[in-house]
């Protein structure tokens, strides 16, 4: 659910500020990045404290500590394989208040903590003919235009990865143990865990910067801390709304099945183009250019591509005698659904209403 995340807590006064920062000093190295970053300690990343970073603005009076934090290290030492799982929350909540008491953090209550960045992730069991499979079928999905630049271009040809590289924003998908494996040759370090990353496809959204107010105006959150971030409610709704947006609903079958589930011959021609152009975005990016009112038309296509995966059926589709394969979003909705899910989002509604 969640894989790494960075927080802070702000200081009421500075002298809270330089308090806490001499505590926890026996940690601190000399920190050289610029002004407005006044020390930097790494000696808490055995546990999941991977950064702490303390930063103040003495001409506007903000102090804060920012904590870049890895959940399930806080709980379970060096398991670097896994997220957060829902179940989890409560014990990163109890040890986390364990922790920031013996580096002499100020406060010590996670939930109360805002959230600069977070990363969720899900991890699913495939096949890794499979996983490859899917990525080149995802790589012709509908990706925004904000999301097709340099830095997602740059990765673009691989096999074992997609990653969407936005300005507040990613969006990866990739196979774990292949991505490990490169990374393993690369840096020529070996890491213990990569055999228990064997088929595990990942999902993850990366919110590289909080955009509060629009998380508010969707309904995810009702304010920034990480208690509404933890919710896994809400984390699945955020996971799925990219997802949705950019591979969709619908299995994938063949053109020609595809063809014989559709009444609409506007859907049908949506679909032609899609397969003659090797992907939904380019076939959009055809589509608008033909048409003098370019937003109208937007809506036209997005509408179809509504249309055809209301039915099931994902508009990029396999070759003749390629075998269906299911939409692996319901495997992002089974990891959500079980009963700590239910007990956790029951547990957080309540806490609202009081």
């Amino acid at each position: 659910m969640v894989d790494t995340m960075i927080i802070y807590n702000c200081f009421s006064t500075m002298d809270d500020y330089y308090k806490t920062m001499g505590r926890i000093s026996k940690f601190m190295k000399d920190n050289h990045l610029n002004n407005l970053h006044r020390g930097i300690t790494y000696g808490g990343a055995d546990f999941g404290f991977e950064e702490i970073r303390f930063y103040a603005r003495q001409d506007v009076g903000f102090y804060a500590v920012y904590i870049k934090l890895r959940p399930k290290l806080l709980i379970c030492k060096n398991n670097y394989i896994n997220t957060m799982y829902p179940s989890d929350i409560v014990f990163v909540e109890k040890e986390f208040k364990t922790k920031a008491k013996q580096l002499g953090l100020l406060n010590d209550d996670i939930m109360s903590y805002k959230v600069k960045r977070i990363d969720y992730a899900v991890d699913v069991i495939l096949p890794h003919e499979q996983i490859t499979k899917y990525i080149q079928l995802f790589k012709k999905s509908n990706i925004p235009d904000n999301l097709l630049n340099d830095k997602t271009m740059r990765y673009f040809e691989a096999d074992n990865n997609f990653y969407l590289m936005g300005e507040k924003y990613n969006v990866n998908f990739y196979n774990r143990y292949d991505t490990l494996s490169i990374k393993q040759k690369s840096k020529k370090k070996a890491y213990s865990y990569i055999e228990r990353t064997k088929g595990k496809f990942r999902f993850e959204i990366q919110l590289t910067e909080i955009n509060t107010n629009k998380l508010k105006r969707q309904g995810l959150i009702t304010k920034n801390s990480v208690q509404y971030f933890f919710n896994p409610d809400t984390a699945e709704r955020i996971i799925l709304r990219y997802y949705d947006k950019i591979i969709g609903r619908g299995d994938y079958v063949s053109y020609f099945k595809a063809l014989s589930k559709l009444n609409s011959e506007n859907a049908k021609d949506i679909l032609s183009r899609i397969r003659a152009s090797g992907s939904v975005y380019n076939a959009k990016k055809q589509y608008i250019s033909e048409h003098s009112d370019k937003r109208k038309a937007e809506k036209q296509f997005s509408s179809l591509l509504s249309y055809i995966r209301d039915r099931n059926i994902n508009p990029v589709t396999l070759e003749s005698g390629e075998n269906k394969m299911l939409n692996p979003r319901n495997l992002i909705c089974e990891y959500f659904d079980n009963k700590n899910k239910m007990y956790l989002t029951r547990r957080y509604n309540s806490e609202e209403e009081n």
